[in-house]
């Protein structure tokens, strides 16, 4: 395990992001370290041991690792900005998703049921999936959806559209 002092010899920070202090094996000095994987997060290099970019840019500022996951309150993976960080349990971390890319209604956890025809509303919470109602109306079916998300202490960003600037 790495620490905030060994980050600080190897790493200067510009605007929440680790540029390499030295050349060392696989990364040149003054570059952005790290590369990004194939989950969209960076990852950093640090005497032999792969780590997430947001857990050493948490570890340069509060001077630990973090405990949990490492949740990004905006969604967008690729800002590390320590503001836009926080230190939070997995099920937390799962209160703060983006809508999933096929979601055919575009908000979580309503869709159309065809046996019924109607729209159903569901959510899940700690691994157990809750129905929450039939509805005619989609509109219906949403509210239902937020309000038990509020009910359930969902982070405000949950089931929004990232939108990253170009």
């Amino acid at each position: 395990m790495t620490t905030q002092k060994r980050l600080k010899e190897l790493f200067i920070m510009e605007s929440d992001v680790l540029i390499n202090k030295i050349t060392r094996r696989g990364a040149r000095e003054g570059l952005v370290a790290g590369s990004i994987d194939r989950h969209g997060y960076r990852e950093i290099t640090v005497d032999g041991k792969r780590y997430r970019a947001h857990r050493l840019i948490w570890l340069w500022h509060k001077g630990v690792m973090p405990e949990n996951e490492i949740d990004h309150i905006n969604q967008n993976r690729m800002d590390n900005s320590i503001d836009n960080l926080r230190d939070v349990t997995h099920m937390e971390n799962h209160h703060n998703m983006p809508i999933q890319k096929n979601s055919s209604t575009g908000v979580g956890g309503v869709h159309w049921f065809k046996r019924t025809k109607k729209w159903q509303a569901y959510i899940n919470v700690n691994g157990v999936r809750k129905n929450l109602g039939y509805f005619f109306n989609k509109i219906d079916a949403i509210e239902a959806r937020l309000l038990e998300e509020l009910e359930h202490g969902f982070h405000y960003n949950h089931g929004k559209q990232l939108r990253v600037a170009p």
